[in-house]
């Protein structure tokens, strides 16, 4: 059966590398954008994107932030900075202060895919 191949053994599963393996999980939430990190004082927060929406965890992988609305198209691009957290969906950019949009940017000529944070 095709199906049965696809996944992995326990054998194969056990010699793979353990650094990372608590946060394996992570992927099974976030879409193709995959995971954004942020270090904050003492603490390390993990930033990804989920559809229309996302999440912030924490290095302990305790879930701290869930955006409350939906986005109008699904997101392209996310960069967390600062307090920040920059959001590109369709042609717009989105700019959210702890889950509240505070500004948007928009009327791209083409779809946003990317964004850089300049000091």
């Amino acid at each position: 059966d095709t199906a049965i191949g696809q996944f992995l053994s326990c054998e194969t599963m056990a010699s793979q590398s353990q650094v990372f393996r608590p946060y394996r999980g992570l992927g099974i939430y976030c879409d193709n954008l995959g995971i954004r990190s942020q270090v904050r004082g003492t603490e390390n927060f993990f930033t990804t994107s989920v559809g229309k929406g996302f999440h912030v965890y924490n290095m302990k992988l305790n879930l701290v932030f869930i955006s409350k609305h939906p986005l109008p198209n699904n997101i392209t691009a996310i960069t967390p900075w600062q307090d920040l957290t920059a959001v590109a969906h369709g042609r717009t950019i989105s700019v959210f202060h702890r889950g509240i949009i505070t500004n948007n940017l928009e009327d791209h000529k083409a779809e946003v895919y990317q964004i850089y944070v300049f000091i």
